[in-house]
């Protein structure tokens, strides 16, 4: 054999045997490739209770995304579907959505003259933020956030003291949200790039200190007093006031307006960005007369409120998966009438469910409004 075909294969089987080594010995790696977090079977379309479940949090910096608030403009992170620590105006504890702007806002100081979160110019600049970014209607789905304060939370070789919340609707992170792999941050740098933002925490030590999260994200601690700090805005939101989660692109997909509108539910395996159909108080629907024959159920309505659409959701009752949707009718002018569903004949037996509402449709990446779901019955 030629001495350099000899060396070749030498050179070869020394590659594969240190390679080999190497991947038996290697430390334990969690770690997951961002580009492939989050890859389940997911419908476009989801109950919100579903969506809470299906829900997968990662931990290298991608997180399921929510479109809310600013018309569709404005991006949040999904952190942590579980039980917060917070509170709401009355002390009591809440279980939120907790979530986190993708991008940073306005920069700002922490304060002139104190760490007090409470009294300070961040505090006024997340007050600001949400005033500016939020419907009425979305700012009700949005818990008045409390928290006691006074929790020593320490970061390397700093220590911070948790601030006070006073029922805000948007809040500077705190050190303990940025702290938390269970709120899927592991690695707490999910940011605008080449920013640094504030937390709401003040440096235990120092009362010209408090806690920023840098670019690299790293804790640290920063004079109050540096302006070119941002505002990054944290929020919690009331799962029990949402009615469905979509994909925020085509997630709500219908036929023509008209008794068959009804198309079936896409499942998205990369699926990972939303927006909502809020619970809306001022929409309501009355069912009368509901009359099947074959596959085919007629009925009255009558709906008050904002609502443009009469709408219809068939669900499957044994996993409390949404399998169709279709827009029935459009009732931004005339409120009462007779609508006919016609149900396509997989779907026409006791295993599922049709509701129907009245909704205010407003198209990708922007909230819906709608009424309470009124059940039909297909027996």
């Amino acid at each position: 054999m030629p001495k350099k075909y000899f060396k070749i294969g030498c050179t070869v089987i020394i590659v594969t045997l240190i390679g080999l080594f190497l991947k038996n010995n290697a430390p334990a790696n969690n770690y997951k490739n961002p580009d492939t977090l989050n890859i389940q079977d997911k419908q476009s379309m989801m109950m919100a209770d579903k969506a809470v479940e299906k829900i997968a949090r990662g931990t290298s910096g991608k997180f399921e995304t929510l479109y809310l608030g600013a018309d569709g403009q404005f991006q949040w992170n999904i952190l942590n579907p579980e039980e917060t620590s917070f509170f709401d105006e009355d002390g009591k504890a809440i279980k939120s959505i907790l979530l986190i702007s993708t991008k940073l806002q306005t920069s700002t100081p922490f304060d002139q003259e104190s760490n007090r979160y409470e009294t300070s110019a961040l505090r006024q600049a997340e007050i600001a933020l949400a005033s500016q970014t939020l419907s009425p209607k979305e700012a009700e789905v949005i818990f008045n956030t409390t928290q006691p304060g006074g929790d020593v939370v320490t970061v390397t070789s700093y220590s911070f003291i948790e601030s006070q919340l006073f029922g805000d609707k948007f809040f500077a992170p705190t050190a303990k949200i940025m702290n938390s792999n269970s709120c899927g941050l592991e690695d707490r740098h999910y940011r605008q790039e080449g920013n640094y933002y504030w937390l709401s925490a003040a440096a235990k030590d120092d009362p010209k200190l408090a806690g920023y999260i840098s670019k690299c994200g790293v804790f640290a601690q920063l004079d109050i007093t540096v302006e070119h700090l941002s505002a990054r805005a944290t929020a919690n939101l009331d799962p029990h006031a949402v009615l469905f989660f979509a994909a925020a692109q085509g997630g709500k997909v219908s036929g023509v307006v008209g008794s068959k509108a009804m198309q079936d539910v896409e499942h998205q395996e990369l699926l990972s960005d939303y927006r909502l159909t809020l619970k809306d108080a001022s929409q309501t629907l009355v069912v009368s007369d509901q009359v099947k024959e074959n596959n085919k159920i007629s009925f009255n309505y009558s709906a008050q409120g904002d609502g443009d659409l009469l709408s219809a959701v068939i669900i499957d009752k044994t996993q409390n998966e949404i399998v169709s949707y279709g827009q029935l009718a459009d009732i931004s002018v005339t409120k009462m009438g007779v609508a006919l569903i016609e149900l396509p004949k997989k779907y026409d037996h006791d295993n599922y469910q049709i509701k129907v509402f009245s909704e205010q449709y407003n198209g990708d990446y922007k909230t819906d409004y709608a009424s309470e779901l009124v059940d039909l019955k297909i027996e």
